[in-house]
């Protein structure tokens, strides 16, 4: 009797245990299924307020609270935990990447020749890594001509690699900025600093138009009319890296006043030549006009027989929509001018906007096909 009301306890204990297991699953399986229910209806809601249908997104969103009064906190730490899954993702990527492209080996790229394969000349993959960086100093040239650069970096895994080359960006980074830098930690800043820090560009000019009304003169025939006359011209400001900027007013054709700032071998009269540097996100142009007094042309030369006009410009450097420092806003503008030993000064009203637009800057391809040297 002992026996049976033993193995009978044991039968109603693992009975209870099954019972109470399916009642928590049961339990469970429910659970599951709100959630899921108001985590949907929560997801409609969100998208009928885009869509700007707030009475039915109301209705959704007292649904999806009573079904689960905590969905919006679990939706949102549910987004969380994605995002940063995302971007521990991405950031093993990049290290996977950056721990594929080395250098270690002596090619730069793999030949398309088969081993085995008779050839008169030498591929490319061959040269030395000190040859190739030599023949992007020639590529970037003097100009700072980096868009090359990049696009050599587009063509293959190696080519990516030597294009991001600290030295290259370095040379760049002093020519522009001279002793105005600091040398950052981190070698591979020296591109970030070329790219983000306040400059302005060298592959083309900048360009303002100004456009004014003139009154003419009355007519011999009927005094009453007078004429209005449009009057429309430009002023076009090119920086070189090297410290110089051109300037130059001319009412010709745009082309024509482009193609006059190309050659700087025989610059014309009519452009002005001058020095340039950087203060924080500004600007400083200096130019000097030289004109000699011809009454003492044969006379001895002294400071009084010589005429100046000393040009003084501040400039604001900016972003347009499409391009960074692509702006240049008129901040300052005085024109100092020397005759006869005696120099006077005039400071020039810049709250006119017709008179004064700001620059804008204009991509010219012609102005980087021929270079001087190589970047050093």
């Amino acid at each position: 009797m002992e026996e049976d009301e033993n193995s009978l306890d044991q039968f109603r204990k693992q009975w209870r245990r099954e019972l109470e297991q399916q009642l928590d699953e049961t339990k469970s399986g429910d659970s599951t299924s709100q959630e899921n229910s108001a985590t949907n209806l929560f997801q409609q809601a969100v998208e009928l307020e885009k869509s700007k249908k707030y009475f039915d997104a109301i209705r959704l969103y007292r649904r999806a609270l009573q079904l689960d009064p905590n969905i919006e906190l679990k939706i949102y730490q549910a987004s969380q935990a994605h995002e940063q899954t995302t971007d521990d993702f991405s950031q093993n990527s990049s290290n996977t990447f950056q721990k594929e492209l080395s250098l270690e080996s002596n090619q730069i790229c793999q030949s398309a020749y088969l081993p085995g394969t008779i050839r008169t000349g030498i591929h490319i993959s061959s040269l030395p890594i000190e040859v190739f960086l030599l023949i992007l100093k020639y590529v970037i040239s003097s100009d700072l001509d980096y868009k090359s650069l990049e696009r050599f970096g587009r063509v293959c895994k190696g080519f990516f690699l030597l294009s991001r080359d600290p030295e290259l960006w370095r040379l760049g980074c002093q020519k522009v900025w001279r002793n105005n830098i600091t040398t950052p930690q981190n070698p591979s800043a020296w591109r970030d600093m070329f790219i983000n820090r306040c400059r302005v560009l060298f592959d083309g000019c900048y360009i303002c138009k100004i456009t004014y009304q003139r009154l003419g003169e009355n007519s011999f025939q009927d005094q009453f009319y007078r004429p209005v006359q449009i009057v429309e011209y430009f002023r076009l400001i090119r920086f070189m890296p090297s410290g110089e900027v051109l300037m130059m007013t001319s009412a010709d054709d745009l082309q024509t006043c482009v193609n006059k700032l190309k050659n700087l071998k025989n610059i014309s009269r009519e452009i002005l030549k001058g020095s340039y540097h950087y203060q924080d996100n500004h600007v400083l142009v200096v130019i000097k006009k030289t004109q000699f007094n011809f009454a003492q042309k044969y006379k001895r030369k002294n400071s009084e027989g010589e005429n100046s006009l000393t040009f003084f410009l501040e400039l604001e450097i900016g972003n347009t929509n499409k391009k960074n420092f692509a702006k240049l806003t008129w901040k300052n503008y005085s024109v100092s001018q020397v005759r006869n030993g005696h120099e006077a000064t005039s400071d020039y009203d810049l709250r006119s906007s017709t008179k004064y637009p700001p620059f804008i800057f204009s991509h010219v391809k012609s102005f980087h096909n021929e270079s001087k040297g190589c970047l050093e």
